[in-house]
């Protein structure tokens, strides 16, 4: 195929993405719209098949060929994702709450319900796309309405994050480089808390860099702007986050192309051919972003592009900061961009994950820092793109994810820069010890990345760090997860009612969406003591449907008739019982009890 017909297929596969989004605007888009989906999914592998297979890249065919000369250590890399990723997958962490369950699980099964019924939409809080919950719901057909449905794609990305880290660091260092990049990146802490609970988070780690690897290959081949406008457009299907790297990507080239500009113009060798290149980029970056973005544009807006990022008011919206003097906001600007950028390695972290740590742990933080000098320093620095793109990215993700919104220390909000800044320490550490003998420095770095691997997984897996949370509330969280595990083992109840009785209360709204998805397709339902006492004395429940009364403390009007269900928690020297709270050796219980059992023993 020649690039002329490569071209006619790209306005073709255009053209087809721009009918598709007005027959979405003007009639499906509050329908379901899972054809539509599938089309233009088609669509989307279509062309990027056809241009990858019919443009050359004579640089990713060198790096396949050495690849397969390293099968052996990238399926050793890759068996070591697997099994951390994998290994008590859905047991620990073993309370399921929060973001993540909304987010994926919910709002998948509200896909499948038709509750939500455009594919193209956003999530809550418009912070994301609908294929978050889509992937999971497709899971879900597997694994049905449990936490799985999306504890498996997280660890899955999780993964093959892992696999393009090596990729990555093996273009910027070569194979030494790659290899302990991964090993770190493996060992990261909250790497590891999100490939085993957010897809929504986890899933920035991947695409940020898929996004790093696209841009450096359109460098070298101008039909690979094609490729970066799809997968920039793709980006906003999925969490906020993304955005962060694609504006890092355009300050990247805005550089390139100055700096190119200048020097023709100095030079006098500017021309028009010059100016025709830009504007042939131009046109492939916005027509790979029009097919990546797909029927999603009638959705966005100014609200979901700018105003709002979660439950954060951006720093140009905030009104005490906005009252400020011009010298009062770059003071104010100046230190919250120190704190993110420290976020990395010394300032901790302070959201979902738990473990309020830096991103990085030590002294893998020194390393990251002795990194971004020797790429600052390296050789031939200026003509190494790639060593100025991760720079651009590294400092300037944290000005627009954390500073921009407001919040420093949103550990979620930089998940796509934690491959990149484990794969700058890989290259500080082989900085590092380049001077040192070849006969003992392989020893030494086997060493090192062992010792340091040990510690933090023993410090991830039998320390629970993802379950520090949870110790402040005690056996709250792990007897709501017992009592709807075990209720939905009792599929010949149609519905539950768990009795909100003192101390505890479940009328948080996390522990609703938790009752309503972990249950289906029974229903949910939590009630005061005082009112279901009263519904069960005026018998207005015996006629009704079968149903399951859970409740965590002692009722004396329902002792005789209930169950009592208890879970003894005891010190293990090899594994922790996940299923019980930090620390804590005593049991906890709760009580069942069929509401039909009830009034035929009670007659």
């Amino acid at each position: 195929m020649t690039h002329k017909m490569l071209f006619i297929n790209i306005i073709l596969v255009f053209f087809i993405t721009i009918i598709l989004d007005l027959l979405h605007k003007y009639f499906f888009q509050n329908q379901l719209n899972f054809i539509f989906f599938t089309v233009w999914f088609t669509i989307i592998i279509a062309i990027i098949t056809t241009t990858i297979s019919y443009t050359p890249f004579p640089i990713i065919s060198k790096l396949i060929q050495g690849m397969k000369k390293e099968w052996k250590t990238l399926l050793g890399i890759l068996i070591l994702a697997s099994v951390t990723r994998f290994f008590l997958l859905g047991v620990y962490p073993f309370v399921t709450t929060g973001d993540e369950l909304r987010d994926a699980g919910l709002n998948g099964l509200y896909l499948q319900l038709g509750v939500t019924k455009d594919v193209f939409g956003f999530g809550s809080y418009d912070g994301y796309g609908n294929f978050i919950p889509l992937i999971a719901q497709l899971m879900s057909l597997i694994t049905g309405s449990t936490s799985l449905s999306y504890l498996i794609p997280s660890a899955l990305v999780g993964i093959a994050s892992i696999c393009v880290t090596y990729v990555l660091g093996r273009l910027l260092g070569g194979k030494t480089v790659g290899m302990i990049a991964t090993l770190l990146l493996i060992a990261s802490l909250s790497h590891l808390h999100y490939s085993r609970t957010e897809l929504l988070v986890i899933m920035d780690s991947l695409l940020s860099v898929g996004l790093l690897l696209t841009a450096w290959f359109a460098v070298r081949n101008k039909i690979g702007f094609f490729l970066l406008g799809i997968l920039a457009g793709f980006c906003f299907h999925f969490y906020a986050g993304i955005r962060g790297m694609l504006f890092a990507i355009v300050i990247y080239f805005l550089c390139l192309f100055l700096y190119q500009f200048s020097t023709l113009t100095f030079q006098k060798k500017l021309s028009l051919l010059h100016v025709k290149k830009i504007f042939l980029i131009c046109v492939l970056i916005f027509t790979g972003i029009i097919i990546g973005l797909g029927p999603t544009i009638n959705s966005l807006s100014n609200n979901i592009l700018f105003n709002r990022v979660g439950t954060t008011t951006p720093l140009f919206h905030n009104s005490p900061f906005l009252q400020k003097s011009v010298s009062e906001k770059i003071a104010h600007v100046s230190e919250l961009a120190h704190k993110s950028f420290f976020v990395y390695t010394f300032e901790n972290t302070s959201t979902h994950f738990p473990y309020k740590a830096p991103l990085l742990a030590f002294p893998i933080n020194w390393l990251f820092l002795f990194g971004v000098s020797a790429l600052i320093l390296r050789e031939k620095f200026t003509r190494n793109k790639l060593s100025f793109l991760i720079l651009i990215a590294i400092f300037s993700i944290p000005f627009t994810n954390e500073v921009l919104v407001n919040h420093v220390g949103a550990d979620h909000r930089l998940m796509s820069t934690v491959p990149i800044i484990t794969v700058v320490a890989a290259f500080g550490l082989d900085a590092l010890t380049k001077r040192i003998s070849s006969i003992y420095r392989t020893p030494i770095l086997a060493l090192f990345l062992i010792i340091f691997m040990a510690l933090q997984f023993y410090a991830y897996f039998v320390n629970r760090l993802s379950d520090l949370d949870y110790e402040k509330t005690g056996t709250k969280e792990y007897t709501l997860q017992m009592m709807l595990k075990t209720a939905k083992e009792q599929s010949q109840y149609e519905k539950t009612y768990i009795i909100n009785n003192h101390p505890h209360n479940y009328d948080f709204m996390h522990y609703q969406e938790k009752i309503e998805f972990l249950l289906y397709p029974q229903k949910g339902q939590v009630i005061s003591k005082e009112e279901f006492l009263e519904k069960l004395a005026s018998r207005s429940l015996e006629k009704g449907m079968n149903s399951l009364v859970l409740f965590e403390h002692p009722i004396s009007d329902l002792i005789p008739y209930a169950k009592l269900h208890t879970f003894s928690c005891y010190e293990n020297y090899l594994l922790p019982h996940y299923f019980c709270p930090i620390a804590t050796k005593q049991p906890y219980s709760f009580y069942s009890m069929s509401t039909s059992d009830y009034y035929r023993d009670s007659k």
